[in-house]
């Protein structure tokens, strides 16, 4: 929310928003590299990484949220590669399609955070900021047990394996 407070600009929400969605597809890559520098060094595109992290943690990813991933890239290339985007406004109106279902059930108080299409894309871009940070959670929490538990092993391996000295 820091980095959209008082943007209106529908061009700086969308290269803005990007550029956070794909550092956290960034993040969740690196967690399965040895070292972050191979990863920089492959200069992976955003539709690249969110392929590669789409097919590490898919099974417990919803389908429903690449699409909004895959949009945010669409409204990016819309913006950033073409003077007068073609498709800039079928894009939104699938932008309009996704946020409506929350304006339903959000409370009063962020009904305005719907009114315009630019504050429906920051909408969209927060609800996949929300998915990757809880996955890139996950991922910490993950690999933290996975040590936790492989010193355990190693301790028990290494007790059993010594001789009793009674």
């Amino acid at each position: 929310e820091k980095h959209f407070a008082g943007l209106t600009d529908m061009e700086m929400i969308v290269l803005k928003g990007h550029l956070i969605v794909e550092q956290l597809l960034t993040a969740l890559l690196s967690h399965h590299c040895h070292t972050s520098a191979a990863l920089r060094k492959a200069d992976l595109s955003f539709y690249q990484q969110m392929h590669l992290v789409k097919a590490m943690i898919s099974p417990s990813f919803p389908d429903d949220c690449w699409e909004w991933i895959g949009l945010i890239n669409q409204l990016r290339n819309d913006i950033a590669h073409e003077l007068e985007p073609a498709k800039l406004k079928q894009h939104l109106e699938k932008v309009r399609a996704i946020v409506e279902p929350h304006r339903r059930t959000a409370p009063d108080e962020f009904q305005s955070k719907f009114d315009t299409d630019e504050d429906r894309v920051k909408v969209l871009i927060s609800l996949c900021i929300a998915y990757l940070s809880t996955f890139d959670s996950i991922l910490h929490l993950e690999k933290k047990s996975e040590n936790v538990f492989l010193e355990m092993l190693r301790k028990e391996l290494t007790r059993i394996g010594k001789p009793n000295n009674t």
